[in-house]
C-alpha cells in the first residue's frame, strides 16, 4: 500500500469526503473550522470555502450544488455561497454529523448532542421532497454509514458504543429493520468514525486515535488493517478511475496540527486490492 498527501491545506476536523467521478474532484468538510474544500484531481488545485457553519456531511445535488447535514438540520448549498437551511430540527446543543445518498437519492444523516450525552442522537432520512422523517432515535454519535454492494443492507457506526450496526435495507420505501451488531471494536484501537464499504462487500472503517483504516470482512471479522501516519482519522470514501483509491479524511483537534506532521491532512491511499461503489447523489 502506498499513503500521499493529496493536498497542503490542513483541517481542524476533516470529515465526509465525497467523490465527483466525472470531474474528477473530491470534497470534504472541516466541521469546527466552519469550512469546506473542493479538491480538483485534474489542476492539483485545492479552493476552500466559508460554510457559514457547522458542516457534517455534504452530498452532491443532481440540480446543481450540494445538499448537506448542518447544525440546525439539513441545508442546500452552491459553490461560493454559505449555506441556506432547509429543514430546522434540531436545537443549539445539538449538530448534525456524518451522512450519504441511498440508491434512490434519498440522503441520510445521524445528529448527535454537542456534549455526546447518550442517547441524544438520531437518524434522519432527507426524501427528494425534501421531508425528513426519524429512522432511529437512541443513538449517541453516529458516525459512518453506507449500503452494501446490492443495497440489501445498510451500515451504521455509533461511535461511543463502538459498534457497527447492521440492518436490512428496504429500498424502495426507504426502511431499515432487524438491527444486529455486525463487528464490535476494541476501544484500545481507537474509535469508530466514518466509512466506505468496497464494491467486494467489505467496510472500512477510520479510527480516530487510532492512526488505522480497519478493515472488516463481508462476514463481520477484522480482515486487515491499514497504518496512518495521522493520528485521527475520521472517514474515507473510493476515488479514481475505477475507485481502486481511498481518499482518508483527518483532524488535529486537541493534537498538534499538520504544520510540523501530517495530522488534519487529506491522504490518499492505493494499491490495496479493493476497489469501491460509485456514491449515489441526492436527487431533490
Amino acid at each position: 500500500m502506498k499513503t500521499q498527501l493529496i493536498s497542503q491545506v490542513v483541517s481542524e476536523l476533516g470529515e465526509s469526503p465525497i467523490y465527483n467521478q466525472t470531474k474528477q474532484e473530491a470534497m470534504w468538510t472541516d466541521i469546527t473550522g466552519l469550512k469546506w474544500f473542493k479538491h480538483s484531481f485534474l489542476s492539483g488545485e485545492t479552493i476552500m470555502h466559508k460554510s457559514g457553519g457547522m458542516i457534517g456531511a455534504l452530498a452532491i445535488r443532481e440540480k446543481s450544488g450540494y445538499v448537506a447535514a448542518v447544525e440546525e438540520g439539513f441545508a442546500t448549498l452552491e459553490e461560493n455561497e454559505e449555506y441556506l437551511v432547509t429543514n430546522k430540527i434540531l436545537d443549539k446543543s445539538q449538530r448534525m454529523n456524518d451522512g450519504k445518498c441511498d440508491v434512490k437519492g434519498r440522503f441520510w444523516a445521524g445528529s448527535t448532542n454537542l456534549d455526546f450525552k447518550e442517547a441524544r442522537g438520531k437518524l434522519f432520512r432527507l426524501d427528494i421532497d425534501f421531508k425528513c422523517e426519524v429512522m432511529l432515535d437512541d443513538l449517541t454519535l453516529p458516525n459512518g454509514m453506507d449500503w452494501s454492494p446490492d443495497n440489501e443492507h445498510f451500515y451504521l457506526i455509533d461511535s461511543l458504543d463502538y459498534k457497527l450496526w447492521k440492518f436490512d435495507f428496504e429500498v424502495e420505501r426507504g426502511m431499515i429493520s432487524n438491527r444486529t451488531i455486525f463487528y464490535e471494536f476494541d476501544p484500545t484501537n481507537g474509535i469508530p468514525d466514518g466509512l466506505s464499504v468496497s464494491s467486494q462487500g467489505h467496510v472500512l472503517v477510520a479510527m480516530y486515535e487510532g492512526s488505522s483504516i480497519q478493515v472488516i470482512s463481508p462476514n463481520g471479522v477484522l480482515d486487515d488493517t491499514f497504518q496512518l501516519p495521522v493520528k485521527n482519522p475520521t472517514s474515507c470514501t473510493f476515488i479514481g478511475k475505477n475507485l481502486e483509491n481511498l481518499l482518508v479524511t483527518s483532524a488535529y483537534i486537541g493534537r498538534e496540527d499538520g504544520s510540523t506532521n501530517f495530522n488534519g491532512r487529506t491522504l490518499l491511499l492505493s494499491e490495496f486490492g479493493l476497489r469501491g461503489k460509485y456514491p449515489y447523489k441526492f436527487r431533490g
